[in-house]
């Protein structure tokens, strides 16, 4: 039957298409079989592949994380660490994006550096998982199609999770030092983000990927 169905298949595209020299051309063919396969993926396939993907994207960010900060307290403390995370911490997404073709941001209803406030899109899905927090519903990853660009948008909850966050990130009368909260005033001005209990929700990852490069990636498994 697949010779059978393969030969109907070349026919269908011959009879379907034009040729004004009566040639016929095997790139053309080739082409348009490649398409015809792209079309038989489901939207179901392509979020599917998404979500795989943000969640793997999402688990080595945070051990890359947790790892390159505790390496800078051990260095120098918070007075190496806050530098170091205001400088190397976007460069260190940014690099892990680009194997996936994504854009990796976290972002926060409690924002420390101002460039990590959600923007229009990305509030929606964090009043969700607020929402949610608050009605004591489940914070899970949502994958989602953004008709206007037709890119795919991963959120997932980011939890505060590791205890030596909570030297800039915690109770500033108990768990951030005097001089770590200068530090913070002076690197920080607009700084929101202390207060925070352990594993407490600290804010979202938002991760947003192309649709294209999400086809081609189910493309090369079939």
């Amino acid at each position: 039957m697949k010779p059978f169905s393969f030969i109907f298949l070349i026919a269908a595209f011959f009879t379907s298409c034009e040729f004004t020299d009566g040639n016929i051309d095997g790139k053309t063919v080739k082409e348009e079989l490649r398409h015809r396969r792209i079309q038989r993926l489901t939207e179901g396939e392509i979020l599917e592949k998404a979500m795989q993907m943000g969640d793997e994207i999402t688990s080595n960010a945070q051990k890359t994380l947790v790892t390159q900060l505790s390496a800078a307290l051990a260095k120098g403390g918070t007075e190496y660490a806050i530098p170091f995370c205001k400088l190397s911490a976007l460069n260190i997404l940014d690099s892990l994006g680009k194997p996936y073709q994504a854009t990796i941001r976290r972002v926060s209803h409690k924002a420390r550096n101002p460039i990590d406030k959600p923007d229009t899109v990305e509030a929606v899905y964090l009043d969700g998982y607020l929402y949610n927090l608050e009605q004591k519903l489940p914070l899970e990853p949502n994958v989602q199609v953004l008709r206007s660009t037709q890119e795919v948008l991963y959120t997932a909850p980011i939890m505060l999770s590791a205890p030596l966050c909570l030297q800039c990130h915690g109770n500033p009368e108990t768990e951030i030092n005097t001089a770590t909260l200068a530090l913070l005033k002076t690197n920080y001005p607009q700084d929101q983000a202390i207060g925070f209990k352990l594993n407490e929700f600290r804010g979202m990852w938002s991760i947003t990927m192309s649709r294209k490069e999400l086809v081609m990636s189910l493309q090369k498994k079939k």
